[in-house]
């Protein structure tokens, strides 16, 4: 069983990366391929984005119930190199130089989860039947905003970044690009607050920033967010013109009174 199971992840790993790279033209974009828009299975594949604190775990538990979808979660708890990352910041805030000798390797460990989070999800949607879809709580398009921002502040170096860059460019060409991104809007402030208010997240380990900087940070990372959003809809990555934005203002929606209607409006565009 454990075998046949094997040949067959193999065999769809090959027709996954076939129907995606033989659609490639000369320039590096996809040509014209109408299965594409709705993958040639037909259910959607969705990712949710925000800044942190934007609430991208809660519309994706919401969605995952309301239109049958099945749910992959920010791994964030796995990343080995967490730990050490932010005991550096400290070094660094205390006077020592930049850059942060574990931003790069945790941006890459990151990089290589999201792929494969991602990749499960298109096997998700080829292979079974019991749902009518995925939904992607941050993907590897977003988790780049953050990498992104460490370049800018001097954690990576530059030729840390290319190499990341290239890495991104490869990777996110071996899978069935999204059909959706849903973009949460979210005010900084009530992100900060959501964020900081989120014991049952650990927000404090995830985040261990003076509260300033926090909020800063939150600043520079919606900005980076808004760019992310700009280059698609400018068609600036091969994946772009696939992946339709659907953007949510998501501020008081965590009353399910308000909810719901943000959610109706959701379930029409996707149209499930």
């Amino acid at each position: 069983m454990i075998k046949i199971k094997n040949q067959l992840i193999s065999s769809l790993y090959d027709f996954d990366k076939i129907i995606l790279l033989t659609n490639f033209n000369s320039r590096g974009n996809f040509m014209d391929y109408p299965n594409l828009k709705t993958n040639i299975f037909n259910k959607p594949i969705i990712v949710v984005e925000g800044i942190i604190g934007a609430g991208k775990t809660t519309l994706t538990q919401i969605l995952e119930k309301e239109l049958d979808l099945k749910a992959f979660y920010e791994p964030v708890d796995a990343n080995l190199y967490l730990k050490e990352f932010y005991a550096e910041e400290a070094r660094i805030r205390a006077g020592g130089e930049k850059p942060n000798k574990y931003a790069f390797p945790m941006q890459m460990e990151l990089m290589y989860q999201r792929f494969a989070m991602h990749k499960s999800a298109s096997w998700e949607v080829a292979l079974f039947n019991e749902n009518k879809g995925v939904i992607i709580d941050r993907s590897i398009f977003g988790d780049r905003v953050f990498a992104k921002l460490l370049t800018k502040y001097g954690n990576i170096e530059p030729i840390m970044w290319d190499t990341y860059q290239k890495t991104f460019f490869i990777l996110s060409q071996d899978f069935m690009p999204p059909q959706y991104m849903i973009y949460l809007d979210t005010p900084v402030k009530t992100a900060w607050i959501r964020a900081r208010g989120d014991a049952g997240r650990n927000r404090e380990q995830e985040t261990p920033m003076e509260n300033d900087d926090f909020y800063n940070y939150l600043i520079d990372l919606k900005q980076e967010h808004e760019n992310l959003i700009k280059e698609i809809e400018d068609g600036l990555h091969s994946w772009s013109k696939y992946i339709e934005i659907i953007r949510v203002p998501w501020e008081n929606n965590l009353d399910p009174e308000e909810v719901s209607p943000v959610i109706k409006d959701i379930k029409s565009k996707i149209n499930l």
